[in-house]
């Protein structure tokens, strides 16, 4: 289990803000009077601002955008132009603290033709950093730059190790929709803050090989890093993204990472993702006074074919993690994963629900454990009409103290078509 080490429920991240001086910025195109030093927008009228790289004039810099970005209201646009990338460091990200409606969002996107705007991190920082709410962000892709070794660790020398997060969420009702993010410790961050904030949605995204560790400390049970969505907060949906390469050295735990990691969050539903060589999908946690509860993982496709992984991984009562009650896993397809579906630490059928999965085991390990196996249990669990397959027709899937339903389908049967 991992953990996010520099957030907390009552504390704020440290991130550098901008103290530089910025350039007067322009509205659709227009060129401000000579005394504007920053647009003056009617409340009535949705504007729309263009930043182009390639501008003799106007917004052309992250810098513009932040001196833009107090005085959006309800139903504003930015769009970043096609084809341009935009730099980050470690003291100068995208920061946005205004709130559109619930009917006018202020969008952030694209415009011209060709690639995606890219906005390319070098250095330490969390590179678009989101603080209002009814906020939306699409069509914008994020990499960062490798950090160097942290070395100093007994097998994980050459392991990368820091700060480095893509999309930080705060606030609340915020959406990210076909934006992507490479390189980073984790693609997006979902924060809890106080506790009030969530109920975002990140959808139609690719998060890819974002493989740097937060802590990699020799020892202990407390390394962390290698996501591709960290959810924190609740009430979020992960849906219809890809997701790929999610995996870094570990000194705890050999390998780490994962697609999702649901960390003192409840109410999430996951859903409709495809995921290839992740060491995990989802893994659930927290603390005993703030576990995860009540999240849905639904109608997924895992498949760590040459990597090995594992699909789903929750815990019961007895956890120093937390447990996570109302956990339902449906319809979803792990092929080739080294562990199915995992409940450990005093599972019940109100801990899990898994219905309608399946799950083709890996039958050989890939290192990640010593055994494989489609799905455990160490105690009765709520499961039914799963489907678990080995190559060589004898899948592991076993319940402590119990038995797996009549209506599940365990090889040896005919061999099911491997299509997804």
């Amino acid at each position: 289990m991992s953990v996010p080490h520099r957030f907390s429920p009552a504390r704020t991240p440290a991130v550098t803000l901008l103290g530089a001086a910025l350039l007067a910025l322009s509205a659709c195109g227009q060129n401000p009077s000579p005394a504007a030093d920053q647009p003056r927008l009617s409340p009535q009228a949705a504007q729309v601002y263009r930043v182009s790289c390639t501008a003799t004039s106007g917004p052309r810099t992250l810098e513009d955008i932040n001196r833009l970005a107090p005085n959006l209201n309800p139903g504003d646009q930015v769009l970043l132009q096609r084809g341009c990338t935009f730099p980050a460091t470690s003291s100068v990200a995208l920061q946005v603290s205004r709130s559109g409606t619930s009917t006018a969002p202020i969008t952030f996107g694209a415009y011209g033709t060709g690639a995606a705007p890219v906005i390319r991190q070098s250095g330490q920082n969390s590179t678009v950093q989101i603080r209002g709410s009814w906020l939306v962000f699409q069509d914008i892709a994020l990499v960062a730059d490798p950090l160097p070794a942290a070395g100093g660790g007994v097998r994980c020398t050459a392991q990368p190790v820091g700060w480095l997060v893509g999309w930080e969420v705060w606030g609340t009702r915020n959406t990210l929709n076909r934006v992507s993010a490479r390189g980073y410790m984790t693609g997006v961050m979902l924060v809890r803050g106080d506790g009030t904030l969530g109920s975002h949605r990140v959808l139609n995204s690719s998060f890819f090989n974002n493989s740097v560790m937060e802590r990699n400390t020799p020892g202990g049970d407390d390394d962390s890093g290698a996501w591709g969505v960290l959810v924190n907060s609740s009430n979020n949906e992960i849906a219809s993204n890809r997701f790929t390469g999610h995996s870094a050295c570990s000194e705890d735990y050999g390998r780490d990472g994962a697609s999702v990691e649901i960390y003192q969050s409840s109410n999430n539903w996951v859903h409709h993702n495809e995921t290839h060589e992740d060491v995990a999908f989802v893994e659930l946690g927290g603390t005993p006074d703030l576990p995860s509860r009540n999240n849905r993982i639904e109608d997924n496709v895992y498949m760590p074919v040459q990597t090995g992984g594992a699909f789903v991984t929750l815990r019961g009562a007895r956890s120093s993690w937390g447990a996570n009650p109302g956990t339902s896993v449906r319809r979803n397809t792990s092929y080739l994963a080294d562990l199915g579906i995992t409940c450990s630490d005093g599972c019940s059928a109100q801990i899990l629900v898994a219905e309608d999965n399946k799950i083709w085991e890996r039958q050989t390990s890939s290192g990640l454990s010593t055994k494989t196996f489609a799905f455990w249990a160490d105690a009765p669990v709520s499961e039914r009409r799963n489907t678990f397959w080995r190559d060589d027709g004898r899948p592991v899937a076993s319940i402590d103290g119990g038995q797996l339903d009549s209506t599940d389908r365990i090889a040896p049967f005919t061999r099911p078509t491997a299509t997804f």
